[in-house]
C-alpha cells in the first residue's frame, strides 16, 4: 500500500486527495415509510488536503510511532470512526511497515484518553484517534 500511495503522491502532489465537510446543521426527520427518526445533515463546502499534505501528515505520524518505540512489523489496532484521520493513521502504519487492524469506534471508546495503549494479550498497540485535528 505504501508503494501505491508513494506513486500517487509523486504523480499528483498538488492535486486534491482527501476532502472533508463540516456539519453546519443537524435535523431529525421522520421517515414516512417506517416512522423512524433519522438525522439529516446540512454540510459545508469541502476542505481539501493535497496528496503532498496527506503524505506529510502520514510521514510525521509514522515518525511519531518510531519515537515511541513501535518497531516495523509490530501489530497495531486502530479504533476510529471512518474519517480522514483514520485513513491517514492507516497510511502512517503502512509507512512504518506495521501490521494494522481497524475497528469501528464503539461509544465507550470516546471516553478513553487520546494516546497509545497496549491491547492485553494480543501483542498489539492500540491507537485511539477520536476527532483529532491533523492540521
Amino acid at each position: 500500500m505504501e508503494k501505491v500511495f508513494a506513486f500517487a503522491v509523486a504523480n499528483n502532489r498538488d492535486k486534491r486527495c482527501l476532502g472533508t465537510r463540516s456539519v453546519l446543521n443537524e435535523v431529525e426527520v421522520e421517515d414516512p415509510q417506517t416512522g423512524k427518526l433519522m438525522k439529516k445533515y446540512e454540510l459545508g463546502d469541502y476542505n481539501w488536503k493535497t496528496y503532498a499534505q496527506v503524505d506529510e501528515i502520514a510521514a510525521n505520524l509514522a515518525s511519531g510511532f518510531a519515537s515511541i518505540g513501535i518497531q516495523p512489523k509490530a501489530k497495531v489496532a486502530i479504533f476510529a470512526e471512518t474519517r480522514m484521520e483514520w485513513l491517514i493513521t492507516a497510511m502512517a502504519a503502512f509507512k512504518r511497515n506495521l501490521q494494522s487492524k481497524s475497528f469501528q469506534c464503539p461509544n465507550f471508546v470516546s471516553s478513553l484518553p487520546l494516546h497509545t495503549f497496549h491491547v492485553g494479550g494480543s501483542g498489539a498497540h492500540y491507537f485511539h484517534y477520536f476527532r483529532v485535528n491533523t492540521c
